[in-house]
């Protein structure tokens, strides 16, 4: 989600500020404006520390870590106010291990502590769930009640309005409205009142369910749906957060076309090179399509590239032209080299004859072409193809030495 949606989503909490810590390096990772009025001090990648001072000295994340949740009272200077400061244990972007931290003040610590938790707690399960996907509308379940919020998180007029009403009602529209009736039957085993209490009494801190479906009509549109259950003393509240996929969708499955049509034209053109290989440039391995029985034998079952190729190298290329060839072919410098402006790496080199008993003396001239497959965001190279073709007859040097 991006920061502004964050944004319009605290809107709707005003005296609540958040922020996210790594919980490897206590480091911040993001924060809310509004945790500036309580902690102004507070700056990306900075520790958490720094934020209470001394007050925070009974930290609460190293029992998040072992709880899923803690909280603790500080003093917030900034306000000359008692804060209520509550850790969650999530995963940062679906990857990270940390904390959302919540900053409540508490004006009145004595009358008015028991009042402000139970709405605490539900508006921290409620961020921690939005913190966790990039969606555009939220239905909070009260799985006791069967009761709804359904609050929009996108924009225009309507951007964090909030409406109330009873789940199961939602769920009957939605079937008769706009659900593709081809998934009409999952969506409703998926998302009925009855499902979301069955898989809450499974859950023991936090769980997660992912469903697609379609919706009617012509284009055809994807919409990705997760339930998100978090339990708390209160019990297990279902977040249901919905966004449009339809795009990813589409790429997917151009994505999956792609695929298909690339097998399809290396094995047509297979017989071209005598070799081929799929290089993963950020694990430094690879994966054979074709190769030959020789060089099988020799790499055996490595899956190193750099190490396959000072194998191949030093049993197969003519030594005058090893250095070339491992200059030119190794894993530094094809990401060093591949970028969309120069998709490949080429080398021509002697190779030696696969029979073992020949000699040096017998060989044919190769060329070695190394293709850009795929790029990340930010141009890197991740992926290649290695391929080997035969562009010159074989020679034999009656005058060579062994």
């Amino acid at each position: 989600m991006e920061s502004r949606d964050y944004e319009r989503i605290l809107n709707a909490l005003p005296e609540t500020g958040i922020y996210v810590v790594r919980q490897e390096d206590r480091a911040i990772l993001y924060f809310n404006q509004r945790i500036r009025q309580f902690a102004p001090q507070i700056r990306l990648g900075a520790p958490c520390g720094e934020l209470w001072g001394d007050s925070c000295s009974d930290c609460p994340l190293t029992k998040a870590a072992e709880e899923g949740r803690a909280s603790v009272s500080v003093y917030s200077e900034s306000v000359a106010k008692m804060m209520e400061i509550t850790a969650v244990k999530t995963l940062w972007e679906g990857a990270t291990p940390a904390f959302v931290i919540t900053a409540i003040p508490n004006n009145d610590m004595q009358n008015a502590g028991n009042e402000c938790s139970s709405e605490q707690k539900r508006r921290e399960s409620q961020m921690a769930s939005v913190l966790r996907a990039r969606f555009k509308m939220m239905n909070t379940v009260h799985l006791d009640t069967g009761m709804c919020e359904r609050i929009s998180l996108g924009t225009g007029a309507q951007q964090d309005s909030v409406a109330v009403g009873d789940y199961s009602s939602y769920i009957e529209r939605a079937l008769n409205g706009y659900v593709h009736p081809d998934d009409v039957k999952s969506f409703r085993n998926a998302l009925s009142l009855e499902h979301l209490r069955e898989k809450a009494e499974q859950t023991q801190d936090y769980s997660e369910e992912v469903y697609i479906y379609r919706q009617r009509g012509e284009p055809v549109r994807w919409i990705e749906l997760r339930v998100i259950y978090t339990r708390s003393e209160d019990g297990v509240v279902a977040n249901i957060l919905g966004q449009d996929v339809t795009r990813e969708k589409s790429k997917e499955e151009f994505s999956n076309r792609a695929l298909e049509e690339r097998a399809y034209i290396i094995g047509s053109l297979s017989s071209l090179f005598f070799a081929t290989y799929y290089v993963d440039l950020d694990r430094d391995s690879f994966r054979t399509v074709t190769q030959q029985r020789r060089v099988e034998d020799v790499l055996g079952d490595e899956v190193n590239c750099s190490a396959a190729l000072e194998i191949y190298a030093n049993h197969f290329i003519h030594p005058d032209d090893r250095e070339e060839y491992l200059r030119v072919m190794n894993v530094e410098n094809m990401v060093r080299q591949l970028r969309w402006w120069q998709p490949y790496l080429a080398v021509e080199y002697r190779k030696l004859s696969d029979e073992p008993d020949v000699g040096m003396g017998s060989w044919n001239w190769v060329r070695a072409t190394v293709v850009l497959a795929r790029s990340g965001t930010d141009d890197m190279p991740k992926t290649a193809v290695y391929v080997a073709q035969d562009i010159g007859g074989r020679r034999h040097d009656q005058d060579s030495g062994a």
